[in-house]
């Protein structure tokens, strides 16, 4: 594993304040992190940012996918965010 590939997720909360948690790059516009760092923060209205403070790069993320009783979800943003860095590591 990278450490510097491990994400910062960024879901701002219903009051407006900001909570943190962190995810892994798995795949071309997927990164995956725990269910309980978004939800229940987020809704369709509600901001989620994706940072990777070691490379100095933002994305904003565009869905998000939740599976039942699993504790895992997969943020999608747009692969034009991603840094060739990523792409390297078949991100």
């Amino acid at each position: 594993m990278d450490t510097k590939l491990i994400a910062k997720i960024l879901p701002t909360k219903k009051d407006g304040k900001r909570s943190v948690g962190t995810g892994y790059p798995i795949g071309k516009g997927l990164v995956l992190t725990a269910r309980h760092v978004v939800f229940p923060h987020w809704t369709d209205t509600q901001k989620v940012e994706v940072e990777w403070p070691d490379l100095n790069h933002k994305a904003a993320v565009t869905d998000i996918v939740f599976d039942g009783g699993i504790a895992a979800i997969l943020l999608f943003f747009s692969a034009r965010h991603h840094s060739k860095r990523m792409f390297r590591h078949g991100c």
